[in-house]
């Protein structure tokens, strides 16, 4: 399910477009705008229509249909058809233009008429990046004490499209921001770092994802680094200690100060114990070892799932010390802000309990080889700490290159040590995942697609097991989790 792009009421006059997208202004109406908008079904009154061309849609056929329903001034790349008093502005490719006209708008709310003080972070990484922008945007309003002070990414818009909209969303009351950058080709996050131009980065991790249109893991190591590309003077680059591709990914971040979060014996912010609380989370110690300062001890309990909720928490830490966030340096207040995080997004392994006491673990939105991992750990996990037996339901990945069978097969075996009561694998891929699962003992049932699973689904769930749902959005497995849930 795509993410709704949230309104914004980003003002421009004609000239400040003109300046930033290096247009030309082929009809002169309006001179200024109140927003804007890429989208003719939700385009308002007085905002900027950028017709941007995909391989599927082209909406410079639909400006007149965006004027019709307000909008005053269009951006385009052609000719179109455009009323006699619209504004309509030329520029060789808008969708480049929507990301200057982005950078416009963070340059201003950064320096122009506000306080200096305001700070944007950015987040990439194979797996974990959506579990650590929640955790980083929750404990940094929590540290600050206002949630309207932090402006954070929406669902996935983490794209060429989705980051300059988050962006448009920067507001004089935010102190703020936390904007995801993910990578769906080479050049991406480069592209999305130029537009954002963070004052701290965060990797979270580097692993077989996205290897189809970069070659390998090194290509998937050479874009997550691109996040460092454009860190100014006194920006922080975070990475995970644990993983030493997002370590390697330090060696692009320059003169920036650096930060490791981990359970390795050098991270700056150090696990050093956590006990597993089932559906209630982690209660973890952390030690922070940074600069000259004293050795900062925390004991926070967590409510985020899993080894991922663990990771996302101290990236949170190393990010506020970083960013040198009012009450950083309080043990307690850190305690706190952790404690705060909330649960999961929908579909991020999210957890919920029916009244039977089947527990559905929805982690539908996205999968790899390492976030299918780190799921099936989590659910093995909480299904031990209850005593209940663990049903998975796994879905295909995508754009995994030719490694992806054994890719598969290897998520299989991972699944089948988890020990669960049964094994449903969907989609394309499935046999070589059960193939995996089979050949370590799991009992496995294939289901070619969503619809399938759900009936699959049906068949073998019983009260009180634990049930994970994970797969790539596109498979649609969101509807057996939803089936799951409408149950309760």
């Amino acid at each position: 399910m795509a993410t709704p792009i949230p309104k914004n009421a980003a003002p421009f006059s004609i000239a400040e477009i003109v300046l930033a997208t290096r247009g030309e202004i082929i009809k002169s109406g309006e001179l200024r705008v109140t927003g804007v908008s890429t989208d003719t079904r939700s385009v308002s009154s007085g905002e900027l229509f950028v017709a941007l061309k995909g391989d599927k849609f082209d909406a410079h056929d639909h400006v007149r249909a965006a004027v019709e329903r307000g909008a005053s001034a269009v951006l385009v790349s052609r000719a179109v058809d455009a009323p006699a008093d619209t504004t309509v502005i030329r520029v060789r490719d808008t969708l480049g233009a929507l990301g200057d006209l982005a950078a416009a708008h963070r340059a201003r709310w950064a320096h122009r008429g506000y306080s200096s003080n305001r700070r944007i972070v950015a987040i990439t990484g194979s797996a974990g990046k959506t579990t650590t922008r929640h955790a980083v945007g929750r404990a940094l309003a929590a540290l600050v004490g206002s949630e309207n002070a932090v402006h954070t990414s929406r669902g996935n818009l983490n794209n060429a499209i989705g980051v300059p909209m988050t962006l448009f969303g920067l507001e004089a009351a935010h102190r703020y921001a936390v904007v995801e950058i993910g990578m769906n080709q080479p050049g991406e996050i480069r592209r999305g770092a130029e537009v954002v131009r963070p004052d701290a980065a965060a990797v979270t991790l580097v692993a077989d994802a996205h290897t189809e249109g970069v070659g390998s893991i090194w290509g998937v190591l050479r874009e997550k680094s691109e996040v460092f590309s454009y860190l100014g003077g006194g920006a922080v680059a975070v990475a995970n200690a644990d993983d030493e591709m997002a370590r390697a990914s330090l060696v692009h971040a320059g003169g920036a100060r650096r930060i490791l979060y981990g359970s390795s014996p050098d991270a700056d912010v150090r696990l050093v114990g956590r006990r597993a609380l089932g559906l209630g989370g982690s209660a973890l110690s952390i030690e922070v070892r940074y600069g000259s300062a004293p050795v900062l001890e925390i004991e926070a309990t967590v409510p985020l799932l899993g080894r991922a909720g663990v990771y996302a928490s101290l990236a949170s830490v190393a990010l506020a010390i970083g960013l040198g966030v009012e009450r950083a340096r309080d043990g307690a207040a850190l305690a706190s802000a952790l404690a705060s995080l909330g649960d999961n997004e929908a579909g991020r392994l999210a957890a919920r309990e029916r009244s039977d006491g089947t527990v559905v673990i929805d982690d539908a939105y996205n999968a790899n080889p390492a976030s299918m991992k780190a799921s099936i750990e989590a659910a093995r996990e909480i299904a031990s700490s209850l005593g209940r037996p663990l049903v998975l339901v796994l879905g295909s990945m995508f754009e995994l290159g030719p490694r992806s069978e054994e890719l598969h097969e290897d998520v299989g075996r991972a699944a089948a040590d988890a020990k669960p009561r049964a094994v449903v694998a969907v989609g394309a891929l499935a046999t070589a995942l059960a193939r995996g699962a089979e050949s370590s003992g799991a009992h496995v049932v294939v289901a070619a697609d969503a619809s399938a699973a759900e009936s699959v689904v049906a068949g073998i769930i019983a009260a009180g097991d634990v049930v994970l749902v994970k797969a790539s959005n596109s498979l649609g497995l969101h509807r057996v989790a939803a089936q799951l849930l409408a149950q309760s």
